[in-house]
């Protein structure tokens, strides 16, 4: 059985506000991976990150909110159905959305992209999709 859990990183709101739009507090702090439900650290590119043990955390409502007159980035991963997807927002509107879910016809393949999409994805998309072979499994 696989894991889920999902994580948002803003940037232009200082950790504290952000944890107050998300109506959260600043708890302990520690040394090494969270094990909390929620889990916070300002990275030092200025990004603030919240990882939560739940794929559903981040909801379009609160995305919403949170994006005011900032920029952020989300993550939702389900592995044991091999579903994720990531957006992007801007000043409280969705700027760009990826979404792979196995579970639909393309199975495996599945890739849904839109809006005005980070620069990089062209090249990583055409990279992975050069690369693509056969799923091998190696046991050591």
């Amino acid at each position: 059985m696989g894991s889920a859990y999902s994580w948002l990183a803003v940037s232009g709101k200082s950790p504290d506000d952000t944890l107050c739009a998300l109506g959260l507090a600043s708890g302990e702090t520690y040394a090494g991976f969270p094990d909390g439900t929620l889990s916070g650290i300002a990275l030092t590119t200025g990004w603030y990150l919240v990882v939560s043990e739940r794929c559903d955390y981040a909801n379009t409502r609160r995305l919403r909110r949170l994006s005011r007159q900032c920029e952020l980035v989300t993550c939702a991963v389900e592995e044991h159905v091999m579903y994720a997807s990531t957006c992007g927002w801007k000043n409280g509107k969705l700027a760009w959305e990826i979404t792979h879910d196995s579970q639909l016809a393309a199975g495996r393949h599945h890739l849904d992209a839109a809006g005005k999409l980070p620069p990089m994805f062209d090249e990583i998309q055409t990279g992975t999709l050069a690369n693509k072979r056969p799923w091998t499994s190696r046991i050591n």
